[in-house]
């Protein structure tokens, strides 16, 4: 994704207390496009003020018990959290494009701020290895209908059609998305390959991609990449299968193995070819096509340098998404997003969407009630 993208957050829900507020805004300030948790008062500054605002994004959890371990099982944290909780952030364009350590908490590309940022970066806790990015908890992803926190992100841009919703999981941003019917993949090569394409058709997609892979190393096309790769190879189709078949095994493979030295950078060249948005559509399409609602990709390349668990929701009607303001699917999505109680997902109610110039979810803080025949987690996600 270019670093052009004007990079803004939009999917981000604060429960307000009843005595002070009585809903969830989403949306820009008039006089900003920041775009962040609306509160009317003065900051968060303490730990204090940390678990208050915790306990408004989480309604119930006032009653359950609240301590810095379950802030250390987040991996999302909104731009006001104290430098004291969460320290420096770290910006791979500032580090060689070098990605984050373990546990370091960054700034993926579709987070709003950056390092010139005035208004402060909201950001995520790294969850992948640098030299052994598949060995993640969730590769395999999460099952059909999960109650799942992510982050949406405005991602209207002039380079690419965009298709269908797409969100990063984020435990801790307050959003809660069902996903439905899931796909498991864990990149964008694995996915087209358990929706039914052979590695000849998976090639043929890459020989034909003319989309950039920035904010890397490298910016350059899919094809130079693998000309790059593969430099014996002298057939690009060639070389496009044998990119796949190796993107594939080490998918299966790779988590068990810590890369170093010249076998790390060429496996995170090879594995930066997932970061490409030219077969979002078709990647999207096919899903929706065989009944799916969502797919997960666990470990993708993100623009940044890192990696993310992305999810796209494709249960919608319209799936082109020209504009958000202008998008007709949002209505669509409404049953699909929630607020709950983390300690407790059985307990959560629908959110609103209303369209606008301004993305908007509204959630009344109160009335959360049990969902009937709902089968209780194991633990929270």
């Amino acid at each position: 994704m270019s670093l052009l993208v004007i990079i803004l957050v939009t999917l981000v829900i604060l429960v307000m207390k009843v005595e002070k507020f009585t809903a969830i805004f989403i949306g820009v300030s008039k006089n900003s496009v920041r775009l962040i948790p609306y509160i009317e008062r003065d900051g968060i500054e303490t730990m204090s003020d940390i678990e208050k605002y915790y306990y408004q994004v989480y309604p119930g959890a006032e009653d359950k018990s609240f301590s810095n371990k379950f802030m250390d099982t987040l991996n999302f944290f909104y731009e006001f959290v104290p430098k004291e909780y969460i320290g420096e952030i770290y910006f791979p364009s500032q580090n060689d494009w070098k990605p984050p350590e373990i546990g370091q908490i960054w700034y993926p590309i579709w987070f709003q701020g950056g390092p010139k940022s005035k208004c402060g970066s909201t950001s995520a806790r790294n969850l992948y290895p640098p030299n052994n990015w598949l060995n993640y908890e969730n590769k395999f992803g999460f099952q059909d209908n999960t109650l799942l926190e992510t982050l949406h992100t405005v991602d209207d841009n002039p380079y690419y059609t965009v298709f269908g919703l797409w969100t990063y999981y984020t435990k801790g941003s307050g959003v809660w998305i069902n996903l439905g019917k899931t796909v498991k993949s864990v990149n964008k090569i694995h996915a087209l390959y358990l929706l039914g394409l052979d590695v000849n058709d998976i090639a043929g997609l890459i020989m034909s991609s003319s989309f950039m892979i920035n904010n890397s190393p490298l910016e350059l096309t899919v094809s130079d990449l693998v000309k790059r790769i593969y430099p014996s190879i002298k057939d690009l189709k060639n070389s496009c299968i044998a990119l796949v078949r190796e993107i594939l095994e080490f998918t299966e493979n790779g988590g068990n193995k810590v890369l170093e030295g010249d076998e790390l950078e060429r496996m995170y060249l090879i594995d930066r070819v997932n970061n490409s948005a030219d077969w979002d559509g078709y990647i999207t399409m096919l899903a929706r096509s065989k009944g799916y609602q969502t797919v997960q990709f666990s470990v993708q390349a993100n623009g940044n340098g890192g990696w993310a668990h992305e999810i796209v929701y494709v249960g919608v009607t319209p799936l082109v998404k020209a504009r958000e303001s202008e998008w007709h699917s949002w209505s669509q999505l409404k049953p699909k997003i929630r607020i709950a109680d983390p300690h407790d997902l059985c307990y959560n109610k629908e959110c609103t969407f209303t369209p606008g110039k301004v993305s908007r979810v509204v959630c009344d803080s109160q009335g959360i009630s049990d969902i009937s025949n709902c089968s209780k987690p194991d633990k929270y996600k």
